[in-house]
Parts: C-alpha cells; structure tokens; sequence
C-alpha cells in the first residue's frame, strides 16, 4: 500500500513536506488526502529516521510530519538529532491515542503542534490547517529575526559611529577644565559640556548592552576580577567629574576581597551606571559612597547618594526597561542603567536592592556570591 513519492499537481510546489512513517497504510493514507484535496504539496516519504536525516541534509523543507514509532528511533529522538544539527524546519508530531506525555515531551523539545493518530484517519482532516499555520508561525519568527537582527546592526553601527567623537570631547573638556586663564562662566560651561558628553556615552553604550541582551547576545566570557579595581577604576572615571560638580566621591574598600568570576568590562558597566546615576541626582556639597564589604558568603557593594532620592511608589518599576527613577521631571536619562545593572548582576546569580528616602537619599546594594556558595 505505499505510495510513491510525488509532488501532488502539475504546478510548482509551494509547501514541501517531508513525513517521516514507517506505517505503509498512513503513508498511503496521508498521500491519498493530498491527491483528493489537491493540495500543492511536494512529499518526500522516509521510513526510518535516518533516511529522513538524509532528505533533511539534502535538501530544505517548509514542514516535517514526524511519526513517533519508527523503525530504527523514536520521534524524540529524531527530534534531538535534528536540533543537534541545527535544523529549525518546523516539525507537526503525530501521536497514537494515550500518547499525550509523548507529545508534551515532544513540544518541549521543539515541535511546532501535534496531532493524536485515529483509527478512521479523520485526524488527517486538521492536517493541512496545522500544516499552514505551522509554516504561518515560522515565516513570520523568522521576520522578527532578521528585523531584530537588522537593529542590532543599526545600532552597533550607530553607537560605534557616536563613541569615537565623544570620546574625543570628554577628552578635550577635561583637558580645557584644568587649564589656566578661565574665568569662572567659562569653567562652568567646560564643565556642563564634560558632564553632558558622558551622559551621552554612558547612553550609547547601554543602547548598544541593551541590544544584546535583547538579542541573546550578551557576553559570556568570564574571568577573575578583583571588584576592589572595578570600583577604582570607576572612581577615577568620575572623580573629576564630581569634583567639578562640588560633590563628594567616597570610595571605601574592604582589603582582601576575594576575587570573582565574571565579565570585567560589563562589571564595569554595572557600577558606572550606578554611580552615573547618583551623580546626576546630586548636587554641590552632597556625597556619593561607594563601599565593598565582604563575608563568608558574599561581597557587597553599596553605592549611596545623598540626592532627590526615589518615590515609594516608583521603587518596584526602577529596573523596568525605560523607566525613570526620580522624582526629577528633567530629561537626564531614559531608564536603561538600572535595567542593565539588574540584568548583569542576576547573570551572576547575585541581587540587588534599594532604599531610598525622597529628598534625603538613595542607596543601592549588589550582592555578588561567592564561588561555589550560590
């Protein structure tokens, strides 16, 4: 009763399918509702699950129709193998009856949908609407993709493109803001131009973090690092900065901190956005400390402002994405420091907490675990 492989008329094919079956009479079932219904389907048949991994390295498919008996695998099996190989066709599973754990573990590994086999093959009657939404859906993540890949680029390219010359303005203000023969209006604009140039950068380079971490693309690579030198080298970044605000930066460091596995540059980020932040939200004669504190358990970081501080109402949304976390209606920033600075400290299986008293205060606390002590 098996049928042979054909493409079903005379037009050119716009689905190709390919049913992986060991079951002659399906097979012959499955081909006969496509001939009947006239359906524009191209159908290549494989009996055993490595003949179908065969076809699949061969040539492309819009849709596999997986049994899960077959000759020499099952279908999660089949399923496993065609993930390994980095095939995304999508895959309709078809179940006998009482085989519903079956299909879950099916959807878990990637199916698209499945069907449940019946004896009278009226089952087959849903086959070529699930057929059509299976490749719907597909087609349409795939558009998500290349769109969300396409501003990805967009936007590496444009923060590339931003950072160079804004590099070279926050050199030239912290340059002109030590030279002689200024007088104090002029001094101020230096200032104001060396301030809003690191804003800028400091937003740049989250638009670019935020990018990846949208995209998946965050970076894994790891090493030791000692957060006593991030803290430094934060601290030396904004010094200047704050001491032409007339702010206090405090830097207290707990000595012997043991050192952590994480990603350097993105640590960086992490305290730069922080302090970033309480340097905007502060002003002349207020402090800013930064301490690391450590025990058996973990090291923690404080960094705390004496700035407008944050509402009570507004603390359970300040790590949403493009949320702002003052009561300062000034537009001194789009809400993506803290969405990043939580992101990054939970890859690390650390927390992150805050108190804040309106115009008194902010202080926020990273909890970094030690190794193996999660």
């Amino acid at each position: 009763m098996s049928c042979p492989d054909a493409h079903m008329s005379g037009q050119t094919p716009t689905v190709r399918l390919l049913l992986v079956e060991d079951n002659e009479y399906d097979q012959w079932a499955f081909h006969r509702m496509v001939k009947q219904r006239e359906l524009d389907y191209a159908v290549v048949t494989a009996a055993r699950g490595a003949d179908g991994l065969k076809h699949l390295e061969a040539q492309t498919f819009d849709v596999i129709l997986l049994d899960f008996l077959l000759i020499d695998m099952d279908g999660l099996q089949f399923l496993k193998e065609i993930h390994a190989r980095g095939v995304d066709t999508p895959v309709i599973f078809l179940t006998g009856q009482g085989s519903e754990k079956i299909a879950v573990a099916a959807m878990k590994l990637g199916a698209y949908d499945y069907l449940t086999k019946m004896s009278d093959m009226s089952h087959l009657a849903q086959l070529p609407a699930t057929i059509s939404q299976a490749i719907d859906q597909y087609n349409l993540r795939k558009e998500r993709e290349q769109i969300e890949q396409m501003r990805a680029d967009f936007i590496a390219m444009l923060t590339h493109d931003l950072k160079n010359p804004l590099s070279t303005i926050i050199s030239a203000a912290e340059f002109l803001s030590q030279a002689e023969g200024f007088e104090e209006r002029q001094k101020q604009m230096v200032t104001l131009i060396e301030g809003a140039s690191k804003d800028m950068l400091g937003l740049v380079e989250n638009f670019l973090l935020v990018s990846k971490i949208e995209a998946g693309k965050l970076e894994q690579t790891r090493e030791s690092v000692n957060i006593n030198d991030v803290l430094l080298r934060v601290l030396n970044m904004n010094k200047l900065h704050a001491d032409n605000k007339g702010v206090r930066l405090e830097l207290e460091l707990s000595p012997h901190v043991p050192l952590i596995e994480c990603n350097p540059t993105q640590m960086f980020r992490v305290f730069t956005n922080l302090v970033g932040n309480a340097l905007k939200f502060t002003s002349a004669g207020d402090e800013v400390r930064i301490v690391s504190q450590v025990n058996a358990q973990e090291i923690r970081v404080l960094v705390k402002d004496q700035g407008t501080g944050i509402a009570p109402d507004l603390l359970p949304y300040i790590f949403d994405k493009y949320k702002r976390s003052t009561l300062d209606e000034s537009p001194k920033g789009i809400g993506l420091g803290l969405y990043i600075v939580k992101t990054i400290v939970e890859s690390l299986n650390g927390t992150i907490d805050v108190e804040s008293e309106v115009g008194k205060s902010t202080a926020f606390t990273i909890h970094l675990p030690l190794a193996g002590r999660t």
